[in-house]
C-alpha cells in the first residue's frame, strides 16, 4: 500500500493532456456523470468547483473568476482501476490544506484512504494520506507524510467503537504520534461530533493533554466548544492545555469561562484549588 500510496502522489496531482470533448465547466454541469462538490480551492474567499466523475478516475479544479468557471487542473485515478470508490470530498481549511477526499474499498472488508490536498506556490499537492484497515481484532492506520509512512496500532476492545479503543489506547501512553489535526478531522467524519460522542472526544482531549499534546488537545477541544458551547469540563481541559503550553493569558481566560459556569450550576464548592489559584 505504500508504495501505491506514493505513486499516487507523484501522479495524480499533473496536469493531463487535453481531452478531445467539451471539459468546460458549462458541459460538465450538466453532465449527470460527474459529482460537483463547492469548495475554495485557491484560498481566496470564493466557491470555486470540484467535479468528480462516477466512474472514480477523473478529478477537476474549475476556479470562479468574473462569474466565470476556468478549468486549472485535472487529475485522475483516485479509485486505482474501480478498487476504491470515493465517498466524500470536503472543503478542509487547516495550515495550508484545502481539500479532503475519502475512498472506500469497493470489495469485501473495511479500508479508507483518505486524501488531504493543499495548495501552496499555486499548485495543488498531496499532503498526507490516512489508511485505516479495521478486523475484529484491531485498527491499523497508517500515515504517509512526505513519503513517510507510519503506522499505528488501535487494540479493539468494543466491537465497533474505535472512539473507546483509542480513549484505552490514550489511557496507557499508546499512539500518541496518531493524532493530528487531519486525523481529528478524519475521525469527524466518520464518528460525528453529537451528544452520543461528546464525552467520548472530550475523554481523548483530556488523555491528549495529560501526555502533553496540547496543541492536538485545543484543537480537538475548540472544534468541541464551538459545537456545545456549555460543556463545562471542556473549558478547564482547554486552559490546562494552554498552560501546558506557557499561554498564561488563553488558560486564565478560560478557567475563568470554566468557574462562570460552575457558579451558574451552583457547582462552586467543586472548582479544583489550582484553578481558583491561578494566576
Amino acid at each position: 500500500m505504500k508504495t501505491v500510496l506514493i505513486k499516487t502522489s507523484l501522479i495524480l496531482f499533473i496536469f493531463s493532456f487535453l481531452y478531445a470533448k467539451d471539459m468546460s465547466y458549462k458541459n460538465i454541469e450538466e453532465d449527470t456523470s460527474y459529482h460537483i462538490y463547492s469548495v475554495d480551492i485557491n484560498k481566496d474567499g470564493i466557491k470555486d468547483k470540484v467535479a468528480y466523475n462516477k466512474e472514480g478516475n477523473e478529478l477537476l479544479f474549475y476556479i470562479k473568476k468574473d462569474n466565470n468557471y476556468k478549468k486549472v487542473y485535472q487529475g485522475e485515478n483516485y479509485s486505482f482501476d474501480w478498487v476504491y470508490r470515493v465517498e466524500d470530498i470536503k472543503e478542509y481549511n487547516e495550515n495550508d490544506n484545502v481539500l479532503y477526499i475519502k475512498t472506500m474499498f469497493n470489495g469485501s472488508g473495511d479500508q479508507t484512504i483518505e486524501y488531504f490536498i493543499y495548495y501552496i506556490n499555486k499548485k495543488w499537492e498531496l499532503n498526507k494520506s490516512i489508511t485505516t484497515n479495521s478486523t475484529y481484532l484491531e485498527t491499523k492506520i497508517c500515515i504517509l507524510n512526505n513519503k513517510e509512512e507510519n503506522c499505528y496500532h488501535v487494540k479493539n476492545l468494543e466491537e465497533n467503537n474505535i472512539l473507546i479503543n483509542i480513549i484505552e489506547n490514550l489511557k496507557n501512553k499508546k499512539n500518541i504520534p496518531l493524532f493530528s489535526k487531519e486525523y481529528i478531522f478524519s475521525l469527524f467524519n466518520t464518528y460525528e461530533l453529537n451528544l452520543k460522542t461528546l464525552t467520548q472526544y472530550n475523554d481523548i482531549a483530556y488523555y491528549l493533554q495529560q501526555a502533553n499534546a496540547n496543541n492536538e488537545a485545543i484543537f480537538l477541544l475548540e472544534k468541541i466548544l464551538e459545537k456545545f458551547p456549555n460543556r463545562t469540563v471542556a473549558y478547564l481541559n482547554l486552559a490546562d492545555a494552554y498552560d501546558g503550553l506557557g499561554n498564561k493569558e488563553k488558560a486564565k481566560e478560560n478557567y475563568e469561562k470554566y468557574m462562570n459556569l460552575m457558579k451558574q450550576d451552583n457547582k462552586e464548592a467543586k472548582i479544583p484549588k489550582r484553578v481558583l489559584e491561578y494566576k
